[in-house]
């Protein structure tokens, strides 16, 4: 039996994105471009077509897609540049889903934006929110992890509890429920032992305290990693085959991937545009090891495509490359890691849809890929196959 839970602090988001946009607060840096006005982004995310960084002042700056108020200005429009999101300070991480926004604040506490089908904000309702405003949440203690997805959302609490609120269409809340119904408050998933989590756009995968991972939801491609393929939806648990201990996870629309206890990749699922990085676009129902890429700090996937940041500070990726989202300076689709060149010191990732950015040690945050929306930050809305500066209010 599922049951609504009720809201009490967060503790920690994992998710897994900003140069002169008025010339006011910016400067050059040691790569030549602009920098961030008070110094390195302590976090990043991006959502279908946005991007979200947490500044290190505690506030937080956005840009993109604004359709469905997804960037906090209190009305929706499009922003070119990072901009501020009014009256949101003490933040500790943001999460971005399709056309939603969520931030953790320092005090535990959390607040959401944007669009929200489904219920997706977790704040009792399915009404675009304009501006942050509280998720409606009791009866938990603290989150441990904090993830959004296309149209749903998920978090682990003290103790390793789980559980997902918003659209359970394709049983991505994990708790029996297929349905077309909202679910705008949280329903406790029946899995304990949950570390870390990943939301695709219809699936949902959980790394657990005693090993391996359990997946839920949408299968069609073998996403769940579980050994089979479905026409049918999983809405509860299942396990992925084959792996045991991971340091992270990230899910596309259709394909998951794992960052190893010995710092390889793993990857499972869609394979059509190489997004799994084995050399081939065959999907594949296991989980399977990119051969000979090791020494991974940070992996993020994007709809189909992935990239992964080294321990030395590199930057790779691979799969759908249409929007020059892998950043190497073509449109050329990906089947392995592909460096991208130019970059160094990279401390973080994120990817959206069709784009990708970086956070460096420099300061600077680079995107690359689609620029529809603006979602580069590059105060144009020309795409990019070349990672760009992101520009600041």
């Amino acid at each position: 039996m599922t049951r609504p839970l009720r809201y009490l602090p967060l503790a920690l988001l994992v998710l897994s994105g900003f140069g002169c946009g008025s010339g006011n607060d910016s400067g050059p840096g040691a790569d030549g471009g602009a920098v961030s006005p008070s110094g390195v982004p302590l976090h990043i995310a991006a959502g279908g077509r946005h991007t979200c960084v947490v500044m290190p002042d505690r506030t937080v700056r956005c840009w993109g897609a604004g359709n469905a108020s997804q960037l906090g200005q209190g009305r929706s429009g499009d922003l070119l540049v990072a901009t501020a999101v009014p009256g949101l300070t003490g933040v500790g991480e943001v999460a971005m889903g399709y056309e939603f926004s969520c931030a953790r604040m320092q005090n535990g506490e959390a607040s959401c934006w944007g669009a929200n089908p489904g219920g997706a904000l977790g704040n009792g309702g399915d009404a675009i929110q304009v501006s942050p405003t509280p998720l409606m949440l009791d009866d938990v203690d603290r989150f441990g992890a904090f993830t959004l997805g296309h149209y749903s959302s998920c978090a682990i609490h003290a103790g390793g509890t789980l559980s997902c609120w918003g659209d359970a269409s394709r049983g991505q809340l994990g708790t029996g429920i297929v349905d077309m119904e909202d679910h705008p408050l949280p329903l406790e998933v029946p899995i304990g032992g949950a570390e870390h989590l990943a939301l695709g756009y219809f699936h949902v995968c959980v790394a657990l305290s005693a090993g391996g991972v359990s997946c839920f939801g949408s299968n069609g491609w073998g996403e769940l990693g579980n050994d089979d393929l479905g026409s049918e939806p999983e809405p509860s648990p299942v396990t992925a085959v084959g792996i045991e201990d991971t340091r992270q996870l990230a899910a596309g629309q259709q394909f998951t991937c794992a960052i190893l206890e010995g710092r390889g990749v793993a990857c499972w699922g869609d394979n059509r545009n190489g997004q799994l990085g084995d050399g081939t676009t065959t999907f594949s129902t296991t989980p399977k090891t990119i051969a000979g890429f090791t020494d991974i700090a940070q992996i993020a996937a994007g709809r189909k495509h992935t990239c992964a940041v080294t321990l030395d500070g590199e930057l790779y990726c691979w799969g759908r490359n249409d929007e020059g989202q892998l950043g190497d300076g073509t449109t050329t689709e990906r089947h392995v890691p592909t460096l991208v060149a130019g970059l160094t010191g990279v401390r973080q990732v994120a990817l959206g849809d069709l784009h990708s950015c970086a956070v460096l040690d420099s300061g600077a945050v680079r995107c690359f890929g689609s620029n529809s929306n603006g979602q580069l930050g590059d105060g144009t809305t020309s795409d990019s196959d070349t990672p760009t500066f992101v520009l600041w209010e």
